[in-house]
């Protein structure tokens, strides 16, 4: 389902079920604190193509050098175990 968040974006969500890795992802370190999002499944990376409002979250090979592909977890406030991901600018 998609639902609108933030004005000018939205979110897909599903169901989670344990056993399919298409819903996987792992937490590789990077540099700086930085992190890579590895799709458990494909061993694709989480990466950020665009710029501002105009960026989206895509798959791609991980590359070296790559800074679109660094992501930093960041707790949420008021929730309990809650991170969220900025990708490195």
């Amino acid at each position: 389902a998609a639902r609108p968040p933030v004005a000018g974006s939205y979110a897909v969500t599903a169901d989670a079920v344990r056993s399919d890795e298409s819903q996987l992802w792992r937490m590789t370190p990077g540099p700086d604190g930085f992190v890579y999002l590895e799709h458990v499944k494909t061993g694709m990376v989480l990466t950020a193509r665009g710029k501002n409002a105009g960026t989206e979250a895509v798959t791609a090979r991980r590359q070296a050098k790559d800074d679109s592909q660094l992501w930093k977890p960041t707790p949420v406030p008021k929730v309990r175990d809650g991170l969220k991901f900025v990708h490195k600018e």
